[in-house]
């Protein structure tokens, strides 16, 4: 009885170990994907564009201005993406 104990407390724990290392792995790839900028959408986020304007680092530019076409008061931004 006491085997049988140990052999599911071994694999409970060897399951727990691999899921763990599972899920460290997969945030540290998606950190390194925020953290990796591409040189041509950094003039997107330079100070020289409005604030409310910038491309956030988390977003693709074609998405970025789909949103920017949808609000009113952020049409405008549309010029420093062309």
């Amino acid at each position: 009885m006491n085997k049988k104990y140990l052999i599911y407390g071994a694999l409970i724990f060897l399951v727990v170990i691999l899921a763990i290392l599972v899920f460290t792995k997969g945030a540290k790839i998606d950190d390194s994907k925020v953290n990796v900028k591409n040189a041509d959408l950094e003039k997107y986020r330079s100070d020289n564009i409005p604030e409310e304007c910038r491309l956030p680092a988390s977003q693709d530019i074609e998405s970025w201005k789909e949103h920017l076409e949808h609000h009113e008061n952020t049409k405008y931004c549309l010029e420093y993406f062309k």
